[in-house]
């Protein structure tokens, strides 16, 4: 029996999806994404779907389904729905509804051996606890292969269908490997260990480069082979609200789809330990996409030089920590700037007139370049979700004001 209740939220979401507002965004957007500088800067409060602690803050309320995976799905369609009622940015919301591609059962973890860490708290700091410790540690590990349980795919596919009738479409998440190399050889090596070896052991650390690079670039493309490339998860991951498919996207391939590349546990690395153990292996995984989002929270702005060379790269973002006017003149308008607001300021710090300050500061800096200014990062809002409409209002009128300015 479906449920009518779920068919009620999924024919609002569709509504939102076709209403003429977010229509004329997935124009913008399609514009911006290929570097088209738009009628404004666009502004985007970002929230991580998935994020169940955030979400409890902003969505109080118990699910109406009592079937677990009925809830989870009223869950998705109730986040769609609030951000656009709630969030006055230029985001989009998808109609599309996300399941995670189920893995075989007993199926080996995806290096071979389980990936111990040492925790605080649930919701604390954790180290990894490292199972390579040598270069003959790496005989333990297995090359990593994409697999997935079709049976269970297609029961979980018939469950969302009976749900949602023809509603609205699904897509699986199935990438569960990511793109970038380093954050797999912290897990497996430990900071500590990769750091200090790269002075003393760097034929340590290339090889684990080195095999871990191989096993990601084999995953993809068995993943590629397998067809469960998605347009919707690379964007969902990079961040890109909207850009043009082939005009057969029933099975697209990773030149079709973007990438998300980072090495923030690199954060300490000198921009000459970064160029020769992080960028050789991050040009290899880029170079199987088509195109690149290049995401740092940390200060990249010795690194630009070096990042800019990626292939393929398209967007590059900007922390509060990098230098704006730097990357400004070193990316010089060859790609997408993706700036970040610092948002436990804007959130639990800044005045209203701090706020608006930053986002001036931005804007005067970035002057014509091809930006986006995001409120990322959100783990908390101190049950206080207006703290993030309230952003949201401050920036879209700061980026109408500095379109009115640019137009004179």
């Amino acid at each position: 029996m479906r449920n009518s209740l779920i068919l009620g939220l999924a024919d609002e979401v569709l509504s939102v999806w076709q209403s003429a507002p977010i229509q004329r965004r997935r124009k913008m957007w399609a514009r911006h994404i290929t570097m088209e500088k738009v009628e404004k800067v666009p502004v985007v409060v970002f929230l991580i779907w998935d994020d169940e602690a955030l979400w409890k803050e902003i969505l109080p309320d118990d699910p109406v389904s009592r079937d677990p995976f009925d809830a989870a799905i009223e869950l998705q369609l109730k986040q769609k729905l609030w951000k656009w009622r709630s969030i006055p940015d230029d985001d989009l919301i998808r109609q599309y509804v996300a399941l995670r591609l189920p893995r075989p059962s007993g199926a080996p973890p995806l290096w071979g051996l389980e990936l111990p860490v040492e925790r605080t708290d649930d919701r604390g700091s954790y180290r990894p606890v490292p199972v390579v410790k040598d270069v003959g540690d790496l005989a333990k590990l297995r090359k990593p292969h994409f697999r997935w349980d079709e049976k269970e795919r297609q029961g979980l596919l018939e469950k969302a269908k009976a749900l949602l009738g023809d509603r609205l479409p699904v897509f699986f998440r199935s990438n569960e490997m990511g793109e970038s190399p380093f954050e797999h050889a912290v897990r497996l090596c430990g900071m500590e260990a990769l750091f200090i070896g790269l002075i003393d052991r760097p034929e340590f650390v290339h090889a684990v480069m080195e095999f871990i690079t191989d096993g990601m670039v084999n995953y993809h493309r068995e993943r590629e082979a397998a067809g469960f490339v998605s347009a919707e998860e690379s964007w969902r991951s990079c961040k890109v609200r909207w850009d043009k498919l082939p005009e057969d996207s029933s099975r697209l391939a990773l030149k079709d789809v973007w990438a998300y590349v980072s090495a923030q546990s690199a954060a300490p690395l000198s921009p000459k330990h970064y160029a020769e153990f992080i960028q050789p292996y991050h040009e290899r995984v880029a170079e199987i996409f088509g195109k690149v989002y290049y995401h740092g929270c940390e200060d990249l702005t010795r690194k630009i030089d070096t990042i800019a060379n990626l292939p393929h790269l398209g967007r590059f973002h900007v922390s509060p920590w990098t230098d704006l006017a730097a990357a400004v003149a070193k990316l010089n308008r060859r790609f997408i700037i993706e700036k970040h607001v610092h948002s436990p300021n804007v959130l639990f710090s800044y005045s209203e007139d701090e706020i608006r300050r930053e986002l001036r500061d931005a804007l005067d800096v970035a002057g014509n370049e091809v930006m986006e200014i995001h409120l990322s990062d959100i783990s908390t809002v101190e049950h206080d979700p207006e703290r993030l409409i309230r952003w949201a209002q401050i920036a879209q009128e700061e980026t109408a004001r500095a379109a009115r300015i640019s137009e004179r």
